[in-house]
């Protein structure tokens, strides 16, 4: 078996089973010391000081920060400040909301959008020295963007910004959540692809079991893959991400939330 890059990195046989965690909470010192039992923690940048992440780092734990791509969401008040009209995307003239996240769909096509991402990654997670960033909201693009033209444009877009983004971060490690049609060419930017909300039903569903031979040739190719489920305890969904070659996380959908029941 080839070691992937867990294994490269810590220098484990290949095949060992490593750990990972979502948290976009608030922290403190006890919360501190139960993530660096984790090989790589995804956070929410805002709530970090350079300090932490160099204290995170020093026990041996990769840190990567949370960038929605394509949502605007109230919280984020900094972004907000700093958005144009033109920005939002308007598929009938009107912004598209997401109640459900109190969020708005932007356009990645706007080069005053892309410059707002850049300077979120750069402010937030690049000069607080984490390890990556991690690509939040692509899969909006192909499941909320429904006309065939601005999709393809967008797609386009997407890809445009991640090759700048590679461009001026080399060494910048970046993860993808979904955005399944876009991996094939995403992949020559990223270093690895999460697939949230998976389920062990995936192997034996018609559209899974495609989705699920295209990231096994991307992951010869050296793509790290990931799996997050909401469902916790579930067995079938680890041991089914475990046989495709994904680091798996089972736990509370709501990332926010803080459970010690995850942290074993």
């Amino acid at each position: 078996m080839t070691p992937g890059w867990f294994d490269r990195w810590r220098g484990t046989p290949a095949g060992t089973e490593h750990k990972f965690m979502i948290y976009y909470g608030h922290m403190d010192d006890e919360k501190m010391e139960a993530l660096s039992r984790f090989d790589l923690v995804v956070v929410e940048p805002l709530h970090w000081t350079a300090d932490r992440v160099y204290r995170l780092k020093q026990a041996g734990t990769k840190v990567i920060g949370y960038l929605s791509v394509m949502e605007w969401a109230a919280w984020n008040v900094p972004r907000g400040d700093a958005l144009r009209s033109a920005d939002y995307y308007r598929p009938a003239r009107e912004k598209l909301r997401l109640p459900q996240w109190d969020a708005y769909l932007m356009d990645i096509r706007e080069k005053h959008y892309q410059s707002v991402l850049f300077d979120e990654l750069e402010e937030r997670i690049v000069a607080k020295g984490m390890d990556g960033a991690f690509l939040d909201t692509v899969g909006d693009i192909e499941e909320r963007v429904e006309s065939p033209v601005d999709r393809a444009e967008m797609m386009h877009a997407y890809l445009a910004w991640l090759s700048e983004v590679r461009g001026r971060h080399t060494t910048l490690w970046t993860m993808q959540n979904r955005g399944f049609e876009l991996i094939g060419n995403a992949s020559r930017f990223v270093n690895a692809f999460l697939w949230e909300d998976w389920r062990a039903e995936w192997t034996s569903d018609p559209w899974g079991k495609r989705q699920l031979t295209m990231l096994q040739s991307l992951r010869k190719n050296g793509l790290e893959l990931f799996a997050v489920s909401g469902r916790p305890g579930t067995q079938n969904d680890r041991k089914a991400a475990r046989s495709h070659g994904m680091t798996y996380l089972s736990r509370h959908d709501d990332y926010s939330v803080w459970v010690e029941a995850h942290l074993e």
